[in-house]
């Protein structure tokens, strides 16, 4: 019915796509706290919002978004969304389980002044913590525009 060629064909890709997601040996867990949402790894779109991924160990490009709901001064104040435009960040996985966070933000005040500079909190099972910068789309083009010079 389908030739070798055609199954090899359909079954390379998707093995290649299952061991990068699921290697179970080389694969970390990363977790991240519920103020962010992770939009994209490594070029692949993520549609659902995910608090925890497995990825292999090595240097990885995340895109996540911040995003938090403050409530208002008094009771008759309206909760405030907070959000990010989307925020990039090359991470290197080295362990077998890392958190990734943002700084303790207790008002809409704080979160947008965070937003100016925004950096995220890599917490290692094992390990030091690492502070990490988060760059606009902006920034990553003006970086890789600059680096051809």
């Amino acid at each position: 019915m389908f030739s070798k060629i055609a199954i090899t064909a359909v079954a390379v890709p998707t093995l290649t796509l299952l061991s990068f997601f699921t290697s179970p040996t080389q694969a970390a867990q990363v977790l991240l706290s519920n103020q962010l949402e992770l939009l994209d790894v490594d070029g692949h779109t993520n549609s659902n919002i995910l608090h925890s991924v497995e990825l292999p160990k090595g240097s990885h490009v995340l895109v996540v978004r911040y995003r938090d709901l403050f409530s208002g001064v008094n009771a008759d104040a309206p909760s405030i969304w907070v959000k990010s435009q989307p925020l990039f960040l090359q991470v290197v996985i080295a362990s077998e389980k890392i958190t990734l966070a943002p700084p303790p933000l207790d008002n809409e005040d704080e979160a947008n002044a965070y937003l100016k500079h925004p950096y995220l909190t890599l917490t290692p099972d094992k390990g030091a913590n690492t502070k990490l910068s988060l760059l606009p789309m902006t920034s990553v083009i003006t970086n890789l525009l600059s680096a051809k010079d």
